[in-house]
């Protein structure tokens, strides 16, 4: 008998741990859809290999700031609310990545009323 509800046991999280992993790479797939459907309008200044987009984002009173910073090979994103900087996402060799972070973080502030414009 306790082999059975082991047994039934071990299935049971088995298959719940896979839904799960099934549902996020389901939402990873449709956002990543919505990403390159969507174009916006980034501006660059650039010091040397250093690179710096920057979006600014307002909605009434509320503000904030996505910032891809590249630098060689490597980037960085950093999110502004209410005036508290975070870095959001990196990588070490793929700037898409932080493209692809800044315009998903983007494409959410617009989708909640926020409008973008490069700064």
């Amino acid at each position: 008998m306790k082999y059975l509800v082991l047994a039934i046991l071990t299935v049971f999280l088995s298959s719940c741990a896979s839904t799960q992993q099934s549902r996020e790479k389901a939402n990873a797939s449709n956002s990543g859809d919505k990403e390159m459907s969507q174009e916006k309008t980034t501006a660059t200044s650039e010091k040397g290999s250093t690179g710096v987009t920057a979006v600014q984002c307002k909605w009434n009173t509320e503000s904030r700031k996505i910032e891809n910073k590249s630098q060689g090979e490597g980037c960085e994103v950093i999110y502004t609310k209410n005036g508290t900087a975070e870095t959001v996402g990196s990588a070490a060799s793929d700037l898409s990545v932080c493209e692809n972070i800044a315009k998903k973080i983007q494409g959410n502030l617009e989708s909640n009323g926020f409008k973008c414009d490069a700064i």
